[in-house]
């Protein structure tokens, strides 16, 4: 994947029909296609994009919590993922924002636009 979780940022989280999407402001290292030299005030090359978890067979555990962060910038975020686990199709994922424990096809990055507001989240 070449991304750097621990110090990427979660913006936003969205529950579809038949996935999930972590809209991330995300740390893309040196061996990514996209990597950039970071600018003289950033210690990383960001980049804004989301973790798609499609195909979704079952959502084990979906607790989000009302966490707001600031950076120095006051760009607002959710924090951290500080846990990725995974076992065979099972992902566990877990920071200030909540816990997130599914069933679904590998995770896939795409930095390409947002099409959230193309889709309708589930209540």
């Amino acid at each position: 994947m070449n991304v750097y979780l621990e110090d990427s940022f979660v913006l936003n989280i969205k529950n579809f029909a038949n996935e999930i999407i972590i809209r991330m402001d995300l740390v893309l290292t040196e061996g990514h296609h996209n990597f950039l030299v970071p600018s003289l005030n950033e210690q990383y090359c960001y980049r804004e994009g989301n973790i798609i978890f499609p195909n979704i067979v079952r959502v084990v555990k979906f607790d989000l919590k009302n966490v707001k962060s600031y950076d120095l910038s006051l760009e607002k975020d959710m924090g951290n993922i500080d846990e990725f686990l995974w076992s065979g199709n099972e992902y566990f994922l877990s920071g200030d924002w909540g816990e997130l424990n599914i069933l679904s096809d590998p995770p896939v990055i795409d930095l390409g636009p947002s099409q959230q507001g193309e889709r309708q989240p589930n209540a």
